[in-house]
């Protein structure tokens, strides 16, 4: 796969969690807003997955391969340590979305039910503009379609 070709997928996951958050079905069709937050929930995974290296599968495309060493330093500096409560989001998408498993949240009435779009949402576009500021040049383009939300 070529950079060109990483770079447009990495925009895609960009586009998506951006469409997928300001995204609004009609509050009676509950098949639509399942897909909201389904579309929501998965690209933000993926997102993170890359953002904090959470995999290491010969395949996976890595963050240190668009950003020069010092930079990287800076980014871990910047980005920190895994958020106790990101990290717990991120494990639910894994479990939720993307696996049938016994860890799903069932109904409706669960209070932790409803996904926290918003505060995960604008903590991925800090990160991602932070991380626009230090990624080589071939990296900076897929950062478009932040400056569309804004």
């Amino acid at each position: 796969m070529t950079n060109e070709e990483i770079i447009e997928h990495f925009q895609y996951e960009i586009d998506m969690l951006i469409s997928s958050y300001i995204y609004r079905p009609p509050a009676n069709n509950q098949f639509l807003i399942n897909v909201k937050i389904e579309s929501f929930a998965i690209h933000f995974r993926c997102l993170y997955e890359f953002l904090f290296e959470k995999n290491n599968r010969s395949d996976d495309i890595k963050l240190r391969d668009f950003v020069e060493s010092e930079s990287y330093k800076k980014w871990i500096a910047l980005r920190g340590d895994e958020l106790p409560r990101m990290k717990a989001l991120y494990e639910r998408a894994h479990k939720e979305i993307a696996h049938l498993t016994t860890k799903r949240k069932a109904g409706t009435e669960d209070l932790e039910k409803p996904w926290p779009q918003e505060y995960v949402f604008n903590y991925l576009i800090a990160l991602l503009l932070e991380l626009k500021n230090l990624s080589k040049e071939e990296l900076k383009g897929a950062f478009a379609s932040i400056k569309k939300a804004d």
